[in-house]
Formats: structure tokens, C-alpha cells, sequence
């Protein structure tokens, strides 16, 4: 319905697959632009030239705790961000996004979604601020150099504290009794055999964990090895 309202109101453009699970699922909307390569740019320069990124997150992803990658990518491509609660933005970036609450009549979600989208483009200096400073707060703590800077700082003090890692090193027995349990999924569709026996020794080298190994492959691998 907030789509619907937004696309009547010309207020949107919306990008994304021309079918989905053979269903044309933006069938009917006038503002549907089509789709966009996932290179990791598109996306990013369809938002810089909108402006204006609406970023509303699944209760799923709500509850959780995990933040949509439209989120990130509107915070890259420097748009005012509109979305709704979020334990994530509540945290890291609730002066730069435009917060509208989701437990109201659709209605009238669309209509606060309006009032922001008319607002920004009456007068851009705050979206402007807001985007630029959260820019700034996405290069400090969520690029990868730093959250890299981050694990490397701490990997010695953690690796000594690890009751998990000393209680295991050295005692592959030891595993067993371990809560911890992962599972670890291996995909091969090629007919070498040599780069699956070396995933396969990859994961055997694995400590201090307990493991599952789901494997992928092709019927005819499948069929070769049993």
C-alpha cells in the first residue's frame, strides 16, 4: 500500500527484477524502472541520483537485529534515509535517518512518507547534514579497513582469554565436549577432484568447533563419489 501511494504520487522510483519466481511483481506500477546489475555501483548511483532512499526494514530483520543492505547503501551513496524502527539505526544512526513508526494504519504511513519526501525537496540543507554526517560514521565504523583495524587489535588478547580455543588446541578429543557447532557448507560444481579434497582438508583442520559439512554438487558428482 505505501508503495502504491508513493507510486501514484510520482514520488518513487522503484528498481528491481522484472520477475520473481515467475511472478512480475511491480506489474501495474507507472514508476517501475527496471532492474540494476548487482556490481556493488548501480545500485549506490541509482540512489545518489534519487536522493531520497527509502530503507524499511522486515520484522524479521527488526527482531533480529540485522540491518538491510539498502540501509548501507543509501548511508554509501549519500541519500536521505527514511525508514522505519530499527535497533541497528536506534544505535548507530538515529540522527541521520528520517524515522517513521510502522505501527500505524498504512494510510498513514504514506502519508508521513509524503510529508518527509515533500519536505526534503522544499529545502534539502537538513537531508544534506543528516547524509553527510552519516557518510562520516559509515567510513569511521563500518568500513572494512576499520572494522579489520578492529579484529586485529584485539585478536592476540582474545586468542589468550579463549577458554574455547586453549581447552581444544592440541586435543582433538577434547571437541566433543565442546557447545559450540557450526555448520559449514561446501559447493562444487567442477570435476576436479583435487580443489574438493582440498576443502574437504580445509575444514578437517578446523579447532575448536564441532562441525557439519553440507556439500553442493551436481547429480553426476554426486552419483562418482557415492
Amino acid at each position: 500500500g505505501l508503495l502504491r501511494a508513493l507510486d501514484d504520487a510520482d514520488l518513487i522510483s522503484i528498481y528491481g527484477p522484472e520477475k520473481f519466481m515467475g511472478v512480475e511483481p511491480w506489474a501495474g506500477f507507472k514508476n517501475y524502472r527496471g532492474s540494476l546489475p548487482f556490481d556493488g555501483f548501480s545500485t549506490i548511483n541509482a540512489l545518489n541520483e534519487a536522493g531520497i532512499c527509502l530503507a524499511f526494514s522486515s520484522k524479521e530483520h527488526q527482531d533480529s537485529g540485522v540491518m538491510s543492505n539498502r540501509f548501507f547503501e543509501g548511508l554509501a551513496a549519500g541519500a536521505a534515509l527514511i525508514a522505519n524502527p530499527h535497533p541497528f539505526i536506534k544505535r548507530f544512526f538515529s540522527d541521520c535517518a528520517y524515522i517513521v513508526e510502522d505501527n500505524l494504519p498504512p494510510a498513514e504511513i504514506s502519508k508521513r512518507v509524503n510529508d518527509i519526501v515533500l519536505a526534503i525537496r522544499r529545502d534539502p540543507s537538513e537531508a544534506l547534514e543528516r547524509a553527510q554526517i552519516g557518510q562520516k560514521r559509515l567510513k569511521e565504523t563500518f568500513s572494512l579497513e576499520r572494522c579489520l583495524e578492529k579484529l586485529f587489535a584485539v585478536h592476540d588478547k582474545r586468542k589468550r582469554s579463549s577458554a574455547v580455543f586453549d581447552s581444544a588446541l592440541g586435543d582433538p578429543q577434547k571437541v566433543e565436549s565442546l557447545p559450540l557447532r557450526i555448520m559449514i557448507v561446501i559447493q562444487h560444481f567442477d570435476a576436479d577432484d583435487n580443489e574438493f579434497r582440498r576443502m574437504l582438508s580445509n575444514v578437517r583442520r578446523q579447532i575448536g568447533v564441532k562441525f557439519d559439512v553440507a556439500i553442493i554438487c551436481d547429480e553426476k558428482f554426486y552419483n562418482a563419489k557415492g
